[in-house]
């Protein structure tokens, strides 16, 4: 489970503004409460109230562009891991002494059902070596459930469906 505490730069900016603009507009209600004449509640709207809003915006952006660093580092994370995984899959294709530890089409393990993977309630099924299935608590996929198309290939590995030889 994650921690509630903000670890990341964008997530404490965004929380210290966020709690600082609404301090800010709290102590400017409170200002303005106090005095009956318009004119003596303008110094507390435009440098509390003005101030408190500028920071919640500020707060609010710091939300967004934490969220949009996070996903470009995330992205940037899974290209290196596709971009190793077809380097590895490319030498071992043209070195062909060394066996690769992804089946192939023409492999028996790659028609036979029990090679598949897939996660419990999953709605696809991967090859062995599949990205996707990296952490996960993967089972053998069922036979039938390919065959009838109810678990549909990866689109990641594109493992081949296998022929009905019944």
């Amino acid at each position: 489970m994650r921690s509630l505490r903000p670890s990341d730069p964008w997530s404490i900016g965004a929380v210290l503004c966020l709690f600082g603009g609404a301090v800010l507009l709290v102590v400017a209600w409170y200002d303005i409460s106090g005095t009956a004449d318009l004119y003596e509640q303008m110094p507390y709207l435009v440098s509390a109230g003005f101030s408190g809003m500028a920071l919640i915006i500020v707060g609010s952006a710091l939300v967004i562009a934490g969220r949009h660093d996070r996903v470009e580092r995330r992205l940037a994370q899974l290209l290196d891991a596709i971009t190793e995984a077809a380097g590895s899959e490319g030498a071992a294709a043209s070195d062909q002494a060394v066996a690769s530890d992804e089946p192939r089409p023409g492999d028996p393990l790659v028609s036979a059902p029990a090679a598949f993977l897939t996660v419990p309630q999953g709605t696809t099924y991967h090859r062995p070596g599949c990205l996707l299935m990296r952490e996960k608590d993967a089972e053998p996929a069922d036979a039938e459930a390919i065959s009838s198309g109810t678990l549909s290939p990866c689109p990641v590995c594109s493992p081949e469906r296998p022929s009905d030889s019944s």
